[in-house]
């Protein structure tokens, strides 16, 4: 019922011409006339990129809260340009929100890219054969190779965290593959021209995040460029001094004629030499709890009963009460006591025949 005042509001500003829209021409039809489309809770507007449009924009947007008592979330939203606009940014201050561009994500799908291009898709292909093989983990951590459903106490987030901080220390196969992509970004010297193309595409689509937690070590500086390339702190010389940047007569020099063989060093380990988990550890940034894994994991008691502590431990034992929450009908009764209703806490410690044991 919300968006439909909305609906409502902007097709009175198009007919009134206060908004313009976006005219779709298709062969020898007249042109369709698309001004704003909705899908759930989100709403994508079309509209020239003017101040003057921008501003009845955000006037409709005012009505609307005003009307539904919702409110939009401009934080979340984005201005994108089609073509070449000038002044950006200060439409974007004008609408109150941030300026994106071309091509986009939406839902996880690329948005204004040719839908033909085959690298538009690498994403969302990685991301689909990650989560099935995801689901064949988790199918048979819970289920061993019973093919029937079973219930999944534990979410896989916290799964896939270390020992130490509440998890199995299993791997998120996407974050996974991107730490192992990094190793061949460390080697790139000595693997260049050693793996085939299709190889050192993905390993290059991971290269930025990798390059980020590097940085050179002055050599022979025939291969660093002096005002460019980060070498001497956490960012450019061109960065740190523009106005001195800006008069060098040589801006494209390397460190050898401006000034022994140059390295990577990375920056996340002591040693300054690349490590797979350290990589993995930097992409999944887990949060720091207080877990007693020492005492669950322990080399003499039986990987069984460890696990059922760590299950414990999390309190998601499959008890009744976990059952009922599931929709199971049946009467919620302690079967050792048989005095009040079986939960996780009362089964392993209020229980009086517990207790007793």
């Amino acid at each position: 019922m919300g968006m439909e005042v909305l609906d409502v509001l902007i097709r009175r500003a198009v007919e009134g011409g206060f908004l313009s829209g976006c005219n779709i021409r298709g062969g020898s039809r007249p042109p369709l006339n698309i001004s704003h489309l909705f899908f759930a809770d989100d709403t994508i507007i079309f509209c020239e990129a003017s101040k003057d449009h921008l501003t009845h924009l955000s006037w409709i947007l005012i009505w609307f809260e005003a009307a539904s008592g919702l409110r939009i979330n401009l934080a979340k939203s984005e201005i994108i340009p089609v073509g070449e606009v000038v002044e950006m940014e200060e439409l974007a201050v004008e609408l109150g929100c941030r300026v994106g561009s071309l091509p986009s994500q939406y839902l996880g799908l690329p948005l204004g890219a040719p839908n033909r291009a085959p690298y538009m898709w690498d994403g969302v292909e990685e991301r689909v054969v990650a989560r099935r093989l995801e689901k064949v983990q988790r199918d048979f951590l819970w289920g061993g190779g019973n093919r029937k459903g079973k219930i999944h106490l534990v979410k896989w987030e916290v799964v896939c965290k270390d020992k130490d901080k509440g998890g199995l220390g299993l791997r998120k196969l996407a974050m996974l593959n991107k730490a192992l992509l990094g190793k061949w970004i460390w080697r790139l010297k000595k693997a260049n021209g050693a793996v085939g193309v299709g190889v050192w595409k993905e390993i290059w689509k991971e290269s930025e995040w990798c390059w980020d937690n590097m940085m050179l070590r002055v050599g022979k500086g025939n291969t660093i460029k002096f005002w460019i390339d980060v070498w001497c702190s956490d960012s450019a010389l061109s960065h740190c001094f523009p106005h001195l940047f800006g008069m060098a007569a040589q801006r494209n020099s390397t460190v050898e004629e401006m000034w022994d063989q140059n390295s990577v060093l990375w920056r996340q380990g002591r040693s300054g030499q690349f490590r797979v988990k350290e990589a993995y550890r930097l992409l999944t940034k887990s949060d720091d709890i207080d877990f007693p894994s020492r005492s669950i994991w322990v080399a003499r008691v039986p990987t069984k009963v460890a696990f059922f502590a760590w299950e414990a431990t999390w309190g998601k034992v499959l008890t009744l009460d976990r059952l009922q929450r599931r929709g199971v009908q049946l009467p919620n009764c302690c079967f050792l006591c048989g005095c009040e209703e079986e939960s996780v806490n009362h089964i392993l410690i209020h229980c009086t025949v517990v207790r007793a044991l």
